[in-house]
């Protein structure tokens, strides 16, 4: 049996951040991947159909990705197959086959990244102001639009937790 698989792909929309009931996070991606064929007759290119795969991306990896990743990046996984069955509500069985992510990374062939060592952040919660049933996350909370080019918004987000204004956070 496959232990792990290498796939390379566009992201087909923005990652999808949730949170399960046991407060894990989880993010949700789609990824297009489209061989590229070369056709002797013509002697030119084309693209062939293309392969859609559902990640999914756990915990820390899935709120990277969440934030560092947008639709159309290029992106490499490498992961592992799961199947999962379930029934409509007309009782048709469906099978989906879907990637856990173990590793998530952007494709540097057509791109350039600037890596930034990731600070562990108090986990996500409710807004204390607005009720329990609104969540935010740490770079909400801390007021920053783009926490790629905010280079106070680590220190601001931990300021937030010492304070106690991240839910979760330790007093």
């Amino acid at each position: 049996m496959l232990e792990y698989m290498t796939i390379v792909g566009n992201l087909t929309k923005d990652p999808a951040l949730r949170t399960t009931d046991k407060g894990v996070s989880v993010a949700s991606l789609r990824i297009a991947n489209t061989q590229r064929r070369y056709d002797r007759q013509t002697g030119e290119h084309y693209d062939a159909d293309s392969t859609f795969f559902t990640v999914s991306a756990w915990r820390g990896l899935g709120e990277h990705v969440a934030e560092s990743l947008q639709r159309g990046d290029r992106v490499v996984v490498v992961g592992r197959l799961r199947q999962r069955s379930w029934s409509t509500p007309e009782g048709v069985q469906r099978v989906e086959t879907e990637i856990d992510a173990e590793l998530v990374a952007v494709d540097l062939t057509f791109a350039t990244a600037k890596p930034m060592r990731a600070r562990r952040l108090p986990a996500i919660g409710p807004d204390p102001q607005a009720g329990p049933e609104q969540w935010v996350t740490p770079v909400e909370r801390a007021g920053v639009d783009d926490p790629a080019t905010d280079a106070d918004f680590a220190a601001r987000a931990f300021e937030l937790a010492e304070d106690g204004a991240v839910a979760g956070a330790p007093a």
